[in-house]
C-alpha cells in the first residue's frame, strides 16, 4: 500500500472546515496516548471530578490507611475541594476538628496523585451506604436473616 503525499492545500481546507487549531497536521500514523485527551474532554464538559474520584477510590486505602479507609470514602470534587464522606458522627467530629488530619490527607493525595486538582478537603456525613458496610451487616430495623 502506497502512502499518499501530503497536500498542504487540502490540510488548510480541513483546518478551516473542521476548526482545527493546530497549524501543522499530525504526523502520519502517529499513535498518541488517549489519557490526556480523555482528561481534557472530561474537564471541558465538567466531569473531571468523576475521573479523579475513581482514581482516589482505587488508592484510598493507601492514602488514608486501612483503619480510616473503613470509616471514610472519597466523595465528590467541588472545584478544588474534595468532599470526604465519613460513616460515623464521632469520626466526623474528630476529623472536622483536626486541621492537621486534613493537611496530612492533602499531602498524601499529592504524593500518590500529583496531578490531582485537590487543594482542600471537607469532611461530611456519608449520605449513602458504604459498599462494604451494606454487604457485611444488615440495615438497622430489618428482621434477622434466616440461614
Amino acid at each position: 500500500m502506497r502512502r499518499r503525499r501530503f497536500d498542504a492545500g487540502l490540510w488548510l481546507l480541513q483546518r478551516q472546515r473542521l476548526h482545527i487549531a493546530d497549524p501543522e497536521p499530525p504526523p502520519p500514523y502517529a499513535v498518541q496516548p488517549i489519557g490526556p485527551t480523555v482528561a481534557e474532554f472530561a474537564r471541558r464538559i465538567g466531569r473531571h471530578g468523576d475521573l479523579w474520584r475513581q482514581v482516589l477510590q482505587g488508592e484510598w486505602a493507601a492514602i488514608v490507611g486501612d483503619s480510616l479507609a473503613q470509616r471514610t470514602r472519597p466523595g465528590e470534587l467541588r472545584g478544588d475541594t474534595l468532599i470526604v464522606y465519613v460513616r460515623h458522627a464521632i469520626f466526623l467530629h474528630e476529623l472536622a476538628r483536626d486541621r492537621a488530619a486534613a493537611a496530612r490527607l492533602i499531602a498524601n493525595i499529592r504524593e500518590r496523585c500529583p496531578d490531582a486538582p485537590i487543594r482542600a478537603v471537607r469532611f461530611q456525613a456519608d449520605p449513602g451506604e458504604h459498599p462494604s458496610a451494606s454487604e457485611s451487616s444488615p440495615a438497622k430495623g430489618s428482621p434477622p436473616q434466616k440461614k
